[in-house]
């Protein structure tokens, strides 16, 4: 009887741990679908990341607080590329335009300051939110909107440190090359960026947002991500707002 009892309490022992891997399994299986699902599109094997270069004219006339070459620059790109190397057999880091294959998908990296894709995704006026008061000046209050700032989203600052960023990540259709996908991630600040990439490379954040477009049907969209800073070290980065795009 002892035996029998024994032998029924480490079968119901080894079912569960059995049914606890699976659990587990199965919840890193959706988690890492849903990031395919956001990151590579059908039949992608490689990926343009595609990252601006600061000109020094800027700190003087548009009122850039930050470096040419910052810590949050390298640490975005680094930490992309990385994200990025478990799903694409390569990640091609580009920093002149002419260089981006079209080909295959683009991650364009940075706001329209630094970044000339970005910028020319604002002048073509293909997102219905976008960076406002456009260029800056040294006094500028970097916001993000709509054309009648009907919606502003605005950077925060405690004195001189910034304590909130906002920016925006869109999943879309270029017109120039309608074949391919374009992510455009770019906020007011460097730290926003780098709080967009977290955002993105959260399993818990992506299967919320995947939620979101699998509502609202949506392939293409823009999404407003506020990241939110404690003496220089990103905390937090949560959605504000999702818009559907065609």
């Amino acid at each position: 009887m002892f035996l029998g009892e024994l032998a029924i309490n480490l079968l119901a022992a080894l079912l569960g741990f059995l049914a606890s891997r699976l659990y587990l399994y199965l919840k890193e299986y959706y988690s890492k679908r849903n990031l395919r699902w956001f990151w590579v599109p059908p039949d992608a094997k490689k990926i343009n990341l595609y990252c601006g270069r600061r000109e020094e004219q800027l700190l003087l006339n548009e009122g850039e607080v930050e470096p040419l070459i910052n810590l949050q620059d390298a640490l975005s790109m680094a930490e992309l590329k990385s994200f990025l190397d478990q799903f694409y057999s390569e990640v091609i880091i580009v920093f002149e335009e002419a260089g981006i294959d079209w080909t295959y998908p683009v991650i364009s990296l940075g706001g329209p300051l630094v970044n000339s894709l970005t910028k020319q995704v604002g002048e073509q006026n293909l997102l219905p939110l976008w960076f406002l008061d456009l260029p800056y000046t040294k006094d500028s209050k970097r916001s993000i909107g709509d054309k009648n700032r009907t919606e502003v989203f605005k950077s925060a600052f405690n004195g001189d440190e910034l304590i909130s960023d906002v920016g925006l990540v869109a999943r879309m259709k270029y017109p120039k090359f309608p074949q391919t996908y374009l992510f455009v991630l770019a906020s007011n600040y460097g730290t926003g960026t780098h709080g967009i990439i977290k955002y993105l490379t959260s399993t818990k954040k992506i299967d919320e947002l995947h939620s979101t477009c699998k509502k609202n049907n949506s392939t293409y969209f823009q999404a407003i991500i506020q990241t939110y800073t404690s003496r220089n070290r990103i905390v937090d980065a949560e959605r504000l707002r999702f818009k559907k795009l065609e």
